[in-house]
């Protein structure tokens, strides 16, 4: 399997990657995620919170604003 984004180095700052253009996901793997991360995590994420997220950072952020369990703590992804 090919590297979904092999133009990126090592440090480069992954929170600014783009769902769609950078990495490589159709809606459907897009879908996937959210459904798994609100499994997961016990949350609860309105489609119209959706609608602007198109980076890794805008994805976390999201979260952030819809987690309905206080020991999600998600600022360690960006310091």
């Amino acid at each position: 399997m090919a590297h979904p984004a092999p133009h990126l180095a090592a440090d480069d700052d992954l929170s600014l990657l783009r769902f769609t253009e950078d990495l490589g996901m159709a809606s459907l793997d897009f879908v996937e995620l959210i459904v798994s991360m609100k499994t997961h995590y016990r949350i609860q994420i309105p489609d119209s919170g959706l609608q602007e997220v198109h980076t890794v950072q805008d994805f976390v952020v999201c979260l952030k604003k819809n987690r309905q369990i206080s020991w999600l703590n998600l600022n360690f992804y960006f310091q």
